[in-house]
């Protein structure tokens, strides 16, 4: 696909087209360690989020808007860790991480910021404001880090605190602050160096956690984002895999299939390596017709993928989790199907490196057939998978045929409850998989 047709799908996905009445919906806050007494209330945050990008996708909204709302329930939540739920770092301050994206021509990140309500907004605002040129060539950004990016969103009208002082305090909750002070005194009583401090068990639930969603509209588009806290007591200015490209989120689209790639792949992709060189293949995630193949797309088809990550953000990032997700899903998934191709995707990468190495991956591929003729509408097909390797991952779903939210705390390998402190999914197999699918007809065109 030439950038013009990518800029053209990312502008639709990102200012919408028409409301239709199907949708698939996912949300997750995070792999790690939920406890029995955290899920129920985890458990109303997810529904809540699941809620709010329905309502918001029923009223003609779009895909990434409803990223972006569901998103931000969960960062207002402090059940979660991202936004006034956010893990403190190593002196007691907050810096969240964020991004979205709905394709990669439109993508927005902020990074080790304080003192926005919402970083999500704020990531989203920049994703949506790539979409628009600026004069004398000037470029705008895809993501701003720090006291910048605080700034700027205040400038921009979104919520945020008014000085330095009042951000580094902003999302601080006491939750966070006995937290916090739990873990500085088990440091404090630590002897040699902090490698050789192990926290306990029932310390862990807080470390990893991180949400993020996944969406597919009624045409078929798809948009995905993910927003975090960061690591509990993590150096000032660090940051994670929720802000970074092709770690946190993933969301990519292409027309037609393999048939179409065969004839017309070779011409476009020299245009395309005269045009964006090397750096062209790796922003669209795609490495010719055999990989497109396993979709099955026809030549007046559109398919897409959306990836949302959580896990060690170290680890997560070393990986490029999310891409190396959608590689495997768009390359393998008709053979293993959705979450058979994130457990595969996990097992090559984050299982690979040094523990800690906890994670877990959700995602969506989303087919969108056109009939014969233009007024038959067309159909639209989703898969959906989720896969982890932690203790557990809390995860929520809703979509066509089914209205409400369903909720997951998908367990540890071998464990009954996902509680088994003996069971951390995090030796090479310990893979979890959840998968989900739906359909839809679309009988108007956009």
């Amino acid at each position: 696909m030439t950038l013009g047709k990518r800029q053209r799908r990312a502008t639709e996905a990102a200012h919408g087209s028409h409301a239709s009445p199907g949708y698939f919906i996912a949300v997750h806050a995070g792999a790690g360690f939920h406890s029995k007494s955290s899920q129920p209330k985890v458990a109303r945050a997810l529904r809540a989020a699941c809620r709010a990008a329905r309502k918001t996708l029923r009223e003609g909204g779009t895909a990434l808007q409803a990223v972006t709302n569901a998103i931000s329930v969960l960062e207002d939540d402090p059940s979660c860790n991202a936004g006034r739920g956010s893990n403190l770092t190593f002196n007691g301050s907050v810096e969240c991480d964020a991004s979205v994206m709905a394709g990669t021509a439109c993508y927005g990140a902020v990074a080790a910021v304080p003192g926005i309500r919402n970083p999500v907004k704020a990531a989203s605002l920049l994703a949506r404001e790539t979409l628009e040129p600026l004069p004398c060539g000037l470029i705008r950004p895809t993501m701003l880090a720090g006291e910048g990016a605080r700034v700027w969103a205040a400038q921009r009208g979104l919520e945020a605190a008014e000085s330095r002082e009042q951000a580094a305090q902003m999302h601080s909750t006491p939750r966070a602050v006995r937290q916090w002070q739990t873990f500085q005194a088990i440091l404090a009583d630590a002897t040699g160096e902090y490698s050789g401090v192990v926290l306990p068990d029932s310390q862990q639930q807080r470390l990893f956690d991180t949400v993020g969603a996944v969406v597919v509209d009624g045409r078929g588009h798809v948009a995905s984002g993910v927003s975090s806290g960061g690591i509990a007591l993590k150096q000032e200015g660090r940051v994670g895999e929720a802000a970074l490209y092709g770690a946190g989120c993933w969301a990519e689209e292409e027309e037609g299939g393999a048939g179409e790639e065969e004839g017309a792949g070779e011409e476009e992709q020299q245009q395309r390596e005269t045009k964006e060189k090397s750096e062209g293949r790796r922003l669209r995630g795609e490495t010719g017709a055999s990989e497109a193949a396993p979709l099955g797309s026809k030549t007046n088809s559109m398919h897409g993928v959306a990836v949302s990550t959580t896990g060690v953000g170290e680890r997560v990032a070393a990986c490029l989790l999310s891409k190396t997700a959608a590689d495997a899903v768009r390359a393998a998934a008709g053979d293993q199907g959705v979450s058979g191709a994130l457990r595969s995707a996990l097992r090559r990468s984050v299982l690979k490196t040094p523990p800690p190495n906890d994670a877990g991956v959700i995602c969506v591929l989303a087919q969108r057939s056109e009939r014969a003729h233009p007024d038959q509408g067309c159909e639209v097909k989703v898969e959906f998978g989720a896969a982890h390797c932690s203790h557990s991952l809390a995860v929520a779903h809703c979509g066509a045929p089914r209205a409400e939210p369903s909720v997951h705390f998908m367990p540890a390998l071998g464990s009954r409850d996902g509680l088994d402190p003996g069971a951390t999914g995090s030796r090479p197999g310990h893979v979890v998989e959840l998968a989900q699918s739906c359909r839809w007809n679309v009988e108007e065109r956009g």
